[in-house]
């Protein structure tokens, strides 16, 4: 099976289980716009040091990125866009269920991750959205990760500049 087919096999599967979580109230959104999926990224991510995280905060990030690759498949942004921003999805998550789990590899996934969201805010027609909330998580998202590689920086020993 190529990977493409497996990519699209996995976010048929995600999707499934999306559609059987949600309520049956047809006030509900299917999918969540970019713009709460960004807010709940930026939640998920504990203040100070994210070296190591917890189970629950590597769900919490798991979960928004899991709304965010079911997003990325309607988007309207190109092919070429949506294919980075899934495979910069699957980076993060590959990392962060890494065994063991390297931080200078996670943060850098993460950075990566942020550098292809900023490309597919510009990318959005602005018809559709109100850019500024999304540059604001996009602006927090940058600060967590710079303030992440600080305090890896400056912390010895195996979780911090060697870990």
């Amino acid at each position: 099976m190529s990977e493409q087919n497996k990519k699209e096999n996995h976010l048929q599967k995600l999707l499934g289980k999306r559609a059987k979580a949600q309520s049956t109230d047809h006030s509900l959104k299917l999918t969540k716009d970019l713009e709460d999926i960004l807010e709940e990224l930026v939640a998920a991510f504990p203040p100070g040091c994210f070296c190591p995280p917890s189970q629950q905060t590597i769900t919490q990030i798991e979960n928004a990125l899991n709304d965010l690759l079911i997003w990325s498949t309607s988007a309207p942004i190109s092919t070429s866009l949506r294919i980075q921003l899934q495979d910069a999805i699957n980076a993060v998550k590959n990392q962060l269920s890494a065994n063991p789990f390297l931080c200078c590899n996670t943060l850098q996934s993460l950075q990566a991750l942020e550098v292809v969201l900023i490309s597919v805010v510009g990318a959005l027609p602005l018809v559709i959205l109100q850019p500024i909330p999304l540059l604001i998580s996009l602006q927090q998202l940058q600060a967590l990760f710079s303030g992440y590689i600080a305090c890896l920086a400056c912390t010895p020993g195996p979780t911090g500049s060697t870990g």
